[in-house]
């Protein structure tokens, strides 16, 4: 499962309601398309600092596992793990926060 899959799946389980057609879905108390969710995820991702987001890119875009990302960037393994999971809470925070804001 990707990170759009991942984050919309997680969005959707916390917030929102899939409509019947699946071309849109109920989020806290507005109807929205997916596409207008993959902007606000994008800008979510956006957000983050850069490093956050190339270990994002290189775990959803590339494929890559923790240890070839570790490797690549110079990390620990744990340190991956913690960068993807802190960029997940703060992406499920954003969006939570933008529902609010509405």
């Amino acid at each position: 499962m990707g990170l759009y899959d991942y984050t919309i799946y997680s969005v959707i389980e916390r917030n929102g309601v899939i409509h019947r057609d699946r071309t849109a879905l109920i989020y806290g108390d507005e109807l929205i398309t997916y596409t207008q969710l993959l902007d606000r995820v994008d800008q979510a991702i956006a957000a983050l600092p850069e490093h956050f987001r190339v270990v994002l890119w290189l775990r959803d875009g590339e494929n890559l596992s923790y240890q070839e990302i570790a490797d690549s960037m110079s990390l620990s393994v744990s340190n991956v793990g913690f960068i993807l999971h802190t960029a997940m809470q703060t992406i499920r925070a954003e969006l939570g926060n933008d529902r609010r804001a509405r």
